[in-house]
């Protein structure tokens, strides 16, 4: 390890601290050449004879003037005082109302096309343009009085049942019984001829895909001596 001896140099001989060698700058040529961001534009404001060109005045404006009503502040002179009432907006909507009123007429609005009636009213649907009979009050308690039938023929209702045994055209079916299904064996009998099996139709078949390896063309480039002609 170094250590920082003071005056270390002296022991080995010099009387000279230690510089290092001269280095030298060298121009490195840069593979761009330098653009600058804005050309600047110097304007010359002296004259040909040295003198300093003076530039014209800027705008000049008219602002309006302070203080009294006069000549050259407006233009229609001295403006009245015109009062403000507080309540001028609602004399303003008070008056707009007021000759809206007066506009309206007295019968409201009402379309051209009336209301009218169906072609069979309600009461002669439901059957209550007639007098009914008047209802008796029924006590709690007590049973209701019968009620007197209108007409002397007895009722009827308006689709009766078909006549015949348990209410239908024909007779009751006689009943069957299910029979039982069993199973036989067919033997062979000597002197019959078998019948023929079931053959599925070949018209669902399809042609096979030729593989690339086998294709005759590719053999031919592949294997050219074995398809020559002698």
């Amino acid at each position: 390890m170094r250590t920082s001896k003071h005056e270390g140099y002296k022991d080995a001989g010099h009387d000279k601290d230690f510089k290092p060698a001269k280095s030298l700058n060298r121009k490195v040529k840069a593979d761009f050449p330098h653009l600058s961001d804005y050309i600047e534009k110097k304007k010359c404001r002296k004259g040909e004879d040295g003198a300093v060109i003076i530039e014209p005045r800027n705008f000049l404006t008219n602002p309006p003037k302070e203080g009294e009503v006069g000549k050259g502040t407006s233009f229609g002179g001295n403006l009245p005082h015109m009062p403000d009432p507080f309540d001028t907006k609602r004399e303003i909507l008070r008056k707009e109302r007021l000759d809206h009123e007066s506009k309206v007429q007295e019968k409201p609005w009402s379309q051209m096309v009336k209301r009218r009636d169906t072609f069979a009213p309600v009461k002669e649907v439901f059957g209550t343009d007639v007098a009914l009979p008047k209802v008796e009050e029924v006590l709690k308690g007590q049973d209701p009085p019968p009620h007197s039938p209108l007409h002397d023929k007895p009722f009827k209702p308006s689709n009766p049942p078909k006549r015949g045994y348990n209410k239908t055209i024909d007779k009751f079916p006689p009943y069957k019984e299910d029979p039982l299904k069993f199973v036989e064996r067919k033997k062979p009998v000597e002197g019959e001829e078998e019948r023929p099996k079931f053959k599925p139709t070949h018209s669902k078949k399809t042609m096979p895909m030729v593989p690339v390896a086998t294709n005759i063309r590719n053999l031919k480039t592949e294997f050219p001596s074995i398809f020559r002609r002698l």
